[in-house]
């Protein structure tokens, strides 16, 4: 392929075109769909920004949020002013806008323009379902780790290691990812890089071992012990082609998952041996990334928590375009780089508003989205018009529904109750037995779900129910039927 100059702003201009309108085009399509654990995040920001403390329910010493550098930000936001759903709905565009450049050029230093172009595409397209978890910190987690590829590869050390310290305040597995990098760096340098990150980090970690008596979420905990390392992976590698595409119909055609898992194995290895040759610092991104895998392995999450594989996916997908691309140079190298990148762009542009459009309709469409918020509006506004705000709830998800109510909350998934702590389904119903003696004022629970002491105050849809103890609603209302 042509080499053109780097200091030639065409080179760039449909990168950054494509980066900026793209991940506008996606805040218009997502803004209104913040992920559950998304509202987790904005209520201890909510609780910091009016002076309650890093709580999530005041004189609860909890750390529940696992990425303190989103929670300030937020937080940050909204003491300034910002509706705390607007800045959400800002910075995760902004990190979109970051990630999609600086992974398009990451790509562009390996003398790889169409598969940075094509990367930066499909992180705008929704890659790895990445926007059903919209307004979660894992697209700046990303980006901030191509800024330290960046800075690596400008020999800018110690600028590197501190936003090294801020991807680990990002993400923990952040430091797996500056272990990645140690070996590319020399003695000296991964000396300088280490205590740079140190420094940013250290006063997190000062404040959460005072606070909080840990470095580590409570949600740890919490989501560990559901299945082993091995299970783990296996698990990951079959579920693979549904991680990276959103379109069930897609899938459904005859032979696409095995060509999927076919074209990821040939073109990923051809990646990983191109950059192998070159002592690319990319590859260091791609063994954090492994490494990242193989410490959600060893703690053991369910599979349905797909957004913390997606870091491994998206540099996977790297790999993979990194492979594509060196195998076909013979063809490319005859391309003039700026139409091809600028024609790439323009397309995906084009297909972008329908595409997202009709992404968002799927995501309307499943019982998991339904179940969750046309239910919990009806839940919000039966506990506001019963008067029953300050009453404790005990639910099952402490996102969305606690953060619209203000309640008190016991949270039975374990994130942010510091009495909740278990790591397989199994135990459910004993944690739940002990947290019914607490006789919480409001349960969200599911029919038939019905404990002695409590009466119905709203039936939903989706089978939802929401219980209030008897001695808070005396007059015996019955039930109050959902729409």
């Amino acid at each position: 392929m042509r080499s053109t100059s780097p200091r030639s702003a065409w080179t760039w201009a449909p990168l950054a075109v494509l980066s900026t309108a793209g991940a506008l085009m996606a805040a218009s399509a997502f803004a209104h769909f913040p992920f559950e654990d998304a509202y987790v995040t904005l209520r201890y920001a909510d609780n910091l920004a009016e002076g309650r403390g890093y709580v999530f329910n005041p004189g609860e010493h909890v750390l529940g949020t696992s990425s303190p550098l989103w929670t300030l930000l937020l937080a940050l936001s909204t003491w300034l002013g910002a509706d705390p759903e607007v800045a959400l709905t800002a910075a995760s565009t902004a990190s979109l806008v970051a990630l999609a450049w600086l992974g398009g050029l990451a790509l562009r230093k390996e003398d790889m323009p169409i598969a940075s172009i094509a990367f930066a595409t499909a992180v705008l397209f929704g890659f790895g379902r990445s926007h059903e978890s919209w307004g979660m910190e894992t697209p700046l987690f990303m980006a901030l780790l191509f800024g330290v590829l960046a800075l690596v590869r400008c020999r800018r050390i110690a600028g590197a290691g501190a936003v090294m310290g801020l991807a680990f305040l990002t993400r923990h597995e952040g430091a797996l990812f500056a272990l990645a990098f140690v070996p590319i760096l020399g003695r000296h340098a991964a000396v300088r890089f280490g205590v740079s990150a140190a420094v940013v980090a250290a006063p997190w970690w000062i404040f959460a071992a005072a606070t909080f008596g840990t470095l580590l979420p409570h949600a740890l905990e919490a989501k560990a012990g559901d299945l082993g390392a091995w299970e783990y992976l296996c698990g990951a590698w079959a579920l693979l082609p549904g991680d990276w595409v959103w379109s069930a119909r897609a899938l459904r055609v005859s032979g696409v998952e095995v060509a999927m898992r076919v074209a990821v194995l040939a073109f990923g290895s051809v990646g990983l041996w191109t950059l192998w040759k070159r002592r690319s610092p990319l590859l260091s991104l791609a063994v954090g990334a492994g490494l990242a895998l193989l410490g959600l392995a060893i703690i053991g999450p369910a599979h349905g928590f797909r957004w913390h594989r997606w870091p491994f996916h998206l540099l996977l997908l790297a790999l993979c375009l990194v492979g594509a691309e060196a195998s076909s140079r013979g063809f490319t190298s005859r391309l003039r780089v700026i139409p091809v990148q600028a024609s790439i762009a323009a397309f995906g542009l084009l297909l972008l508003p329908s595409t997202l459009h009709r992404y968002r309709s799927n995501i309307e469409a499943t019982h998991e989205h339904r179940s969750r918020i046309e239910v919990y509006d009806e839940v919000i506004q039966r506990i506001r018009s019963a008067g029953l705000s300050g009453a404790t709830l005990l639910t099952p998800e402490p996102g969305y529904l606690a953060y619209h109510t203000d309640n008190p909350v016991i949270d039975a998934a374990g994130l942010v109750s510091p009495e909740v702590s278990f790591g397989s389904d199994q135990r459910t119903p004993t944690i739940l037995g002990e947290l019914l003696q607490r006789r919480p004022g409001l349960i969200m629970a599911r029919v038939p779900f019905h404990p002695q002491g409590y009466r119905v105050l709203l039936d939903t849809r989706f089978r939802g129910r929401l219980l209030v103890r008897a001695d808070l609603w005396p007059d015996e209302p019955g039930a109050v039927a959902g729409r």
